[in-house]
């Protein structure tokens, strides 16, 4: 239960920031055809993250060799849902920046 609300809160702190950014960043005329691609691309994404995530941890399960994860020290959990762990991080890390690049694009737009 409490992963499902982790979860909740989460999208609801990703997503709210990203949609508003991505809204603001285009022309009235532009913002029906951009909010779309957004919702397609976010649809996409939702489906092939996991995808992805669990590709990359059956392959790291195969594999005999030690963490990538460079933070890795517990002994309690397998290295490779902890490279995997990394692997999510570093796309919210992407998002992050992507987001914070559209917030100064629609301050350009505006100022001009």
């Amino acid at each position: 239960m409490f992963g499902v609300l982790g979860l909740s809160v989460g999208f609801s702190i990703v997503q709210s920031p990203n949609f508003n950014a991505a809204a603001a960043s285009l022309s009235l005329e532009e913002s029906g055809v951009g909010l779309g691609i957004y919702q397609t691309l976010f649809a996409l994404g939702g489906g092939f993250g996991p995808a992805m995530a669990a590709t990359f941890l059956a392959a790291r399960q195969g594999a005999e060799t030690g963490a990538i994860n460079p933070f890795f020290t517990a002994n309690s959990a397998p290295p490779p849902y902890s490279d995997a762990l990394l692997l999510l991080t570093a796309a919210a890390l992407v998002s992050f920046v992507a987001t914070f690049g559209l917030k100064d694009s629609a301050a350009k737009g505006n100022k001009g």
